[in-house]
C-alpha cells in the first residue's frame, strides 16, 4: 500500500493568526503612509468598516490624535472591540454596533475607511451617505482594482490610488481614495 506525504493541517486559529498579522501590518502601512504625508486623514472623525479589530485598532494606536468609530454588526465582536479599547486605554475609539447602510450618525464622518467590504460600487452605495461634505471614502483593496474603479460610482470619483508596501507580504495592496464629483 503506497504511503502518502504527511498532510500539513492549518487550524482555524493558525489561519486567523496569520491573517490578523498580515492585516495588522497593512494597517500599520496605512498608518505609516499617513505619518509620512502620502495619505491624508481629515481632522474630523473617521469611521472604519470591515474587520475593525484588524485595522481600526492598529490605526488608533498609531494615530492617537485621530478619533475612530469602529463599526461592526455582530454584538459579540463589538464587545470584544470594547474590551480591547478599554484594555489598551484607547480614548480615541468608539465602537458602533450597526451595519454601515443602517448606521445613522448624528454627524457624518470626514473619512470612511473600509476593508473587506466587497466591490467599490457597494462601498459607495452603503458608506457614501456617511461621509461629510468634502470628506473621503478610502477603500483597501488587494490587486489594483482597475475594473472596479472604471465603473460609474454614483457621484464619486477616484482622487488617488496608493500602492501600500507591507513588510513580509509579496501580494499587492492598494488604498483607493474616492471624493465626491
Amino acid at each position: 500500500m503506497p504511503t502518502s506525504a504527511p498532510v500539513t493541517r492549518r487550524t482555524p486559529a493558525a489561519i486567523c493568526r496569520a491573517t490578523a498579522s498580515l492585516t495588522q501590518l497593512t494597517g500599520a502601512a496605512i498608518g505609516a503612509a499617513v505619518l509620512l504625508g502620502a495619505v491624508t486623514l481629515y481632522q474630523g472623525p473617521l469611521l472604519q468598516s470591515g474587520e475593525p479589530i484588524r485595522l481600526g485598532i492598529p490605526l488608533a494606536i498609531v494615530l492617537p490624535d485621530a478619533h475612530f468609530a469602529l463599526i461592526e454588526s455582530t454584538g459579540k465582536k463589538c464587545r470584544f472591540l470594547e474590551h480591547v479599547r478599554d484594555t489598551l486605554a484607547l480614548t480615541n475609539v468608539e465602537v458602533v454596533q450597526a451595519r454601515a447602510e443602517a448606521h445613522k450618525p448624528t454627524n457624518r464622518y470626514d473619512t470612511v475607511l473600509a476593508r473587506a467590504v466587497g466591490p467599490v460600487a457597494d462601498l459607495v452605495r452603503n458608506a457614501g451617505p456617511l461621509v461629510a461634505g468634502g470628506g473621503r471614502l478610502l477603500a483597501m483593496k488587494g490587486r489594483f482594482p482597475e475594473d472596479e474603479l472604471a465603473k460609474k460610482l454614483s457621484g464619486w470619483k477616484v482622487a488617488a490610488v496608493h500602492r501600500l508596501a507591507v513588510p513580509g507580504l509579496d501580494e499587492e495592496r492598494h488604498l483607493a481614495i474616492l471624493a465626491r464629483d
